[in-house]
């Protein structure tokens, strides 16, 4: 029931926060992010003895499939890292969660285990009737008592 009351007010103050927030919004530019308007990305080729377009660097075919080849070599190596540790992590969840189930497994049978001794117990305790012997035992060890009681009185009273 305080579950069904808090998500009440939780939708209460959901719609109380949407009705009073204005809906006034205000129109602006597009700003170009900086980094993109000082890239100068043209690409040429040139033929043999033709003057550049532009400044920059000039590179060969090979030169160029040796970064593109390195830069795969990179990103094979940091996917193989990221599988690495994925896997490592979903070791480290696997063996978690079994040590859970074990430890629940040995919580719930040594509570097991605790209630039926209880209920032994339980049982032990409501059926045991009282036998005759405690009777008999309860009057044997009060006359032994009062008969040493006078024995002593007596051996006591005779030898002054």
């Amino acid at each position: 029931m305080k579950g069904i009351i808090m998500n009440w007010k939780i939708l209460f103050i959901c719609l109380a926060s949407l009705a009073l927030t204005p809906l006034v919004t205000h129109a602006q530019e597009e700003s170009p992010d900086p980094a993109e308007e000082q890239l100068d990305l043209r690409i040429t080729y040139l033929q043999s003895n033709a003057r550049a377009p532009f400044s920059g660097l000039l590179m060969t075919t090979d030169s160029y499939n040796k970064i593109r080849f390195d830069h795969t070599l990179e990103l094979r190596l940091m996917e193989s890292d990221h599988s690495l540790a994925l896997r490592t992590l979903e070791l480290d969840l696997e063996m978690t969660r079994a040590q859970n189930t074990v430890e629940t497994e040995a919580l719930n049978a040594r509570l097991a285990n605790r209630d039926r001794y209880i209920e032994r117990l339980e049982d032990v305790a409501l059926n045991t009737r009282p036998s005759w012997v405690l009777p008999i035992a309860i009057l044997g060890s009060l006359l032994i008592g009062a008969g040493a009681t006078v024995a002593i009185t007596y051996a006591v009273n005779d030898g002054s």
